[in-house]
């Protein structure tokens, strides 16, 4: 009898595998997804961006590979990792055919669990402190809203219309609101916009979003085909999911990763529903949410756009994508809404130097360094 499964009421737990060996990962990714894991990660550790490590998504790591000749960043932070559970070498896979298996499958299984217990018993992270009074202070940017060009005026939303995630944490709200205030109405694209924050404040949100602001900033809901044009708000109990219609579904449970709603999730699951149609933006945050979505998306042929870090009130998100090689842009959130502008008429970002400060028809974009 093997370890029971995870409890399906809620997100299963997300586990990422390294080893060397191919066939290995395939054995243990079917292994875990079988037994009820969300296997996030299943590659050798040659071809693993170091920065994934950081990832606030992962709930455990399983490693069955030899570290001594990988990238030092990676054995050192795998060696070292207090806030999420490594296991190295826990035993090679037999064949299934193979008298021990079942008994190696069981002890894997349960140590597994065991340690993704542990883990679930320590305090959960909060959401970020955004209080009530803080949402009804956000201000207008009191900049000049952005003139639609007319060749955006004149072209008709269809399957191919862009959606654009804009993820953010703390600090998230101001960067949106400067970026939305001056974005004008009739774009030809969607926008998801994903925060994390207390369930509490989600309406309060939405209502401080929407006051400026010349595109409807609305609650998703469940069954949505976002239309263009609209700011949709991600739900903060619900993940989601994408119906073969292409519709956006609330699930029954929550979102995987300590964070809510999880941008490595979102990100994940749009990309593979709309692949080369979804980009995302990050703006103020902390932590390593969105690292997994970003590499996903960039995989995808996907733009990822960061807001520049010295315009942030925590840069911590940003600049971990931007550490990790992920980013193909950034500029403030000024910047940012005239170069999706650029974007939708030409299919690129504006080529200048950042500029976080001025006229937003004066505005700037630094383009991906690499």
């Amino acid at each position: 009898m093997t370890a029971a499964p995870p409890d399906q009421a809620r997100h299963p737990p997300t586990v990422a595998v390294l080893a060397d060996d191919l066939l290995q990962q395939q054995r243990l990714r079917a292994l875990l997804s079988e037994a009820g894991y969300d296997v996030v990660i299943s590659t050798t550790p040659d071809r693993l961006n170091p920065a994934l490590v950081q990832s606030a998504t992962i709930g455990l790591w399983l490693v069955d590979a030899d570290l001594d000749h990988c990238d030092p960043e990676i054995r050192d932070t795998l060696y070292e990792a207090r806030d999420c559970p490594v296991l190295f070498d826990e035993a090679p896979a037999c064949e299934r055919n193979d008298t021990a298996y079942r008994l190696w499958e069981r002890r894997l299984l349960k140590t597994i669990a065991e340690a993704l217990a542990d883990r679930t018993r320590q305090p959960p992270p909060t959401a970020p402190e955004v209080s009530r009074r803080d949402l009804q202070q956000l201000r207008s940017s009191a900049q000049r809203t952005l003139t639609l060009p007319e060749a955006l005026r004149q072209r008709s939303p269809d399957d191919n219309t862009p959606l654009w995630i804009l993820a953010a944490s703390l600090g998230g709200p101001a960067a949106i609101k400067a970026f939305l205030d001056v974005l004008p109405a009739g774009l030809p694209c969607r926008f998801l916009y994903a925060q994390h924050i207390d369930s509490h404040f989600e309406d309060q949100l939405i209502s401080s979003l929407g006051r400026h602001c010349a595109l409807p900033v609305q609650r998703l809901q469940s069954g949505s085909t976002l239309p263009a044009g609209t700011v949709n708000v991600v739900p903060v109990s619900h993940s989601l999911r994408v119906a073969t219609t292409g519709r956006l579904h609330h699930n029954e449970y929550g979102w995987r990763g300590p964070f809510s709603p999880c941008l490595d999730e979102l990100m994940q699951t749009l990309a593979a529903a709309f692949p080369g149609r979804v980009h995302a933006m990050v703006f103020s945050g902390m932590g390593g949410d969105a690292l997994l979505g970003a590499d996903t998306l960039r995989a995808a042929n996907g733009e990822v756009w960061v807001q520049a870090p010295d315009s942030c009130i925590q840069p911590a998100m940003p600049e971990a994508i931007r550490a990790a090689g992920l980013h193909t842009a950034q500029g403030d959130p000024v910047a940012l809404a005239q170069a999706l502008l650029h974007h939708l008429q030409y299919g690129a970002a504006r080529p200048e130097p950042e500029s976080t400060t001025g006229d937003p028809h004066d505005a700037e974009l630094e383009p991906d360094p690499r």
